[in-house]
């Protein structure tokens, strides 16, 4: 009964109001993703305690395991590890060699770290600390090609400041203080930006954008088949790798291996880009939110074509202000200004947040039982969401 949980969530709100941190998860729980809540799917949003308890400042889900940063720069995983078989001990449980509770990250103790990212659809996480080091773990194309169970820095970035990175499921990018940005995995459809259709173990710079300073990256696409975007400062988008379904929102004429602008985001200040396996999101610093690419799933509104080859605006959203997204694998969430948190796509697994069954293709669903709590920050997993208040 949805009016029942909205008078419980109303109350709870009141509850709450001086709490430091609350964190709400929902969606696909099989893999104790979520934590230790005896529920396969969440269909609607439960607020995590034990989560909120570290006061994360960065959340990122993958497959079947989720990734958080506390606010004392630690990093925890949950679900199912990477690599390595989870051991019993004291500091947390396990069931079916699934992590049931946080398990702090080993490698990382002695380190602040700020930001933790995985794609949904990947097997590889990344880590950035506040003194700027990338580190990596998991299976991936690391500096000798071997998967590798413990975080460690990557060494071929050593000496530049790092300050954002991303990860698709086969290559893999970072941004530099200075603007530079450097990519290396998998090149065979041109996603890493070089000059070349090569797969490359080390990060390499991206040379075709030495003239401009790049200040975020997104790497999206499955298997051979990625892609980049990249946001400079002066505003522009730039795209490249593989071009089927629209996923480069531009001219697919023009060279795909290496970047182009998308000119009609020439003027929108976009201050965010995301990519799934096959589209991507850019947010507009006045709160609008465009897509492109493939997939009915994705692409709300009154735009129902399968494929979208140029960035088109949500209209449906265009009332509001948007100040955080995040991209699942078949599922989208937002929120806004006002603190109001808004899903669409397929919600075999709840990922929807709605109490519902249905899925919402092309229209959005306001999650209801979110709008008392004031929350600012969304991250997707595979398919399960988290939703939290991020306090300056």
């Amino acid at each position: 009964n949805i009016t029942l949980y909205l008078t419980t969530y109303r109350t709870y709100a009141k509850l709450c109001k001086n709490q430091d941190s609350l964190v709400f998860t929902w969606g696909n729980n099989q893999s104790y993703q979520l934590g230790s809540c005896r529920f396969e799917k969440l269909r609607i949003p439960a607020i995590n305690k034990v989560i909120s308890d570290y006061r994360p400042i960065s959340i990122a889900g993958g497959t079947n395991n989720s990734y958080f940063v506390s606010s004392s720069g630690k990093v925890y995983e949950l679900g199912k590890p990477l690599v390595t078989k989870p051991i019993k001990t004291k500091y947390y449980h396990y069931h079916n060699r699934m992590l049931t509770t946080p398990q702090l990250v080993c490698g990382l103790k002695n380190v602040f770290v700020t930001e933790v990212m995985i794609h949904p659809d990947g097997e590889f996480v990344m880590a950035i600390t506040s003194n700027g080091k990338l580190y990596s773990w998991g299976c991936g194309p690391q500096d000798n090609n071997m998967t590798c169970s413990t975080p460690r820095p990557v060494k071929a970035l050593s000496g530049k400041e790092i300050t954002q990175a991303s990860c698709s499921v086969t290559h893999f990018a970072a941004v530099t203080s200075k603007g530079k940005l450097y990519t290396w995995g998998e090149g065979k459809h041109g996603g890493l930006g070089h000059n070349d259709l090569k797969y490359h173990l080390k990060p390499k710079k991206v040379k075709a954008l030495k003239d401009h300073k790049v200040k975020m990256v997104a790497c999206g696409g499955t298997n051979h088949y990625n892609f980049t975007i990249a946001i400079t400062t002066d505003g522009r988008v730039w795209t490249w790798g593989d071009s089927n379904c629209g996923k480069l929102g531009r001219d697919a004429s023009q060279p795909t291996h290496l970047p182009a602008a998308i000119d009609c985001l020439n003027n929108k200040n976009i201050i965010k880009v995301s990519c799934s396996s096959e589209c991507a999101f850019a947010l507009s610093s006045d709160g609008q939110l465009y897509v492109w690419g493939y997939g009915d799933f994705l692409h709300s509104g009154n735009f129902k074509d399968d494929v979208i080859p140029y960035p088109h605006k949500v209209e449906i959203l265009s009332n509001f202000q948007v100040i955080d997204f995040a991209v699942g694998n078949n599922n989208a969430v937002v929120c806004t200004t006002d603190g109001k948190v808004f899903t669409w796509g397929y919600n075999d697994y709840g990922q929807l947040g709605n109490g519902c069954r249905q899925n919402s293709l092309y229209q959005v669903c306001p999650v209801t039982t979110l709008q008392f709590f004031k929350l600012n920050r969304v991250a997707c997993g595979f398919s399960h969401v988290f939703a939290w208040q991020l306090k300056a």
